[in-house]
C-alpha cells in the first residue's frame, strides 16, 4: 500500500547531448580528515559530540559521513544534526538544527572505525562554518579526545581543503539529546568523510560527456492508501517490480502507508 518512487531513462544507456552541460569538473575521490582512533578511554567517552567544520577557500566541500570511534562492538542508534555557524550557543536546543536522520549501526569497538554514512551530503561553501552534532540514543559509548591545552573553536586538525575545531561533548542519559550536560574542550575521534568541488560552481567541460538525455522527472506509481485496516498490517512486504520494454528505470524511494505516528525503523534488501 503506497507508491513506487522512480525515474526512467533510455534503454541500454544514453546517448550524447548537443550541448555541453555544466558538470562538476574539480570533484575529488572521496577524502578524508582524520584525528585519529588511539589513546582513547573511558573518561572520554559519552553520548554525543559537537563540532564546527570550515571549508577553506580553496573548494566548497560536501561532507557524507563519519568514521566514528565508538568503545562497544553492539548494535549502536545515532541521530545527526546540522545548522550553517558554529554549534556554539545552541548546544541546549534543537531550535534552528536540520535533523539529518537516524542510524542503526554495528558498533567496531574502540579504535576502530564504525561508519555513519549520512543519507544526504551537508554542503559548505568555501570559507563558510558548518556545526555537526552527533548523538548516540541508546548509551554512551562515543569516543572524544581531550582538548585542555586549546578552546573551543581553535582548529584541532586541518588538511589542504577543511578544517576540524575543537568542540563540546555530551554526557549523561537522563534526556534528550540537547538537554544532557555539555562538556567544552573535546575533539572528535574518527574521520570526516568528505569530496570537494569548484567553490561558487562548477565550469563548463571542454567535451560533451555522456549524460541521460531521457531522464524524466521524478515519476511514481501507486497503488493507494486507503481501504486498509488492522486485519491487513504486518512487519514486512515483498514484491517484485518489473520494467517495461519503454525503459530502463532506477527506484530511489518509497511513500509507506503504516497505521502508527510515531518513530519507525525499516531495513530495505533487494535482489534481481
Amino acid at each position: 500500500s503506497g507508491r513506487v518512487l522512480y525515474q526512467r531513462s533510455c534503454p541500454g544507456g544514453s546517448p550524447a547531448p548537443t550541448t555541453a552541460p555544466t558538470v562538476d569538473m574539480c570533484v575529488d575521490d572521496d577524502l578524508s580528515l582524520s584525528t585519529g582512533f588511539d589513546d582513547t578511554n573511558e573518561d572520554n567517552e559519552g553520548t554525543g559530540m559537537f563540532f564546527d567544520v570550515e571549508a577553506r577557500d580553496a573548494s566548497d566541500i560536501g561532507i557524507y559521513g563519519f568514521d566514528m570511534n565508538v568503545e562497544k562492538e553492539e548494535v549502536l542508534t545515532f541521530e545527526v544534526y546540522t545548522r550553517p555557524g558554529t554549534h556554539v550557543g545552541f548546544e541546549d536546543s534543537a531550535a534552528g538544527w536540520e535533523y539529518l536522520g537516524k542510524y542503526i549501526l554495528e558498533g567496531q569497538g574502540e579504535g576502530n572505525a564504525t561508519p555513519l554514512i549520512l543519507s544526504w551530503k551537508i554542503r559548505v561553501g568555501s570559507g563558510n562554518r558548518q556545526a555537526i552534532y552527533i548523538a548516540q540514543l541508546n548509551n554512551d559509548d562515543l569516543l572524544w579526545y581531550d582538548r585542555k591545552d586549546k578552546n573551543v573553536g581553535d582548529v584541532d586538525v586541518m588538511d589542504t581543503y577543511i578544517k576540524l575545531l575543537v568542540g563540546t561533548a555530551k554526557v549523561g542519559t537522563c534526556c534528550t539529546p540537547f538537554e544532557q550536560e555539555n562538556v567544552l574542550r573535546k575533539g572528535f575521534s574518527g574521520r570526516v568523510l568528505y569530496q570537494r568541488s569548484c567553490p561558487g560552481g562548477s565550469p563548463a567541460p571542454t567535451t560533451a560527456p555522456t549524460v541521460d538525455m531521457c531522464v524524466d522527472d521524478d515519476l511514481s506509481l501507486s497503488t493507494g492508501f486507503d481501504d486498509t485496516n488492522e486485519d491487513n498490517e504486518g512487519t514486512g512486504m515483498f514484491f517484485d517490480v518489473e520494467a517495461r520494454d519503454a525503459s530502463d528505470i532506477g527506484i530511489y524511494g518509497f511513500d509507506m502507508n503504516v497505521e502508527k505516528e510515531e518513530v519507525l525503523t525499516f531495513e530495505v534488501y533487494t535482489r534481481p
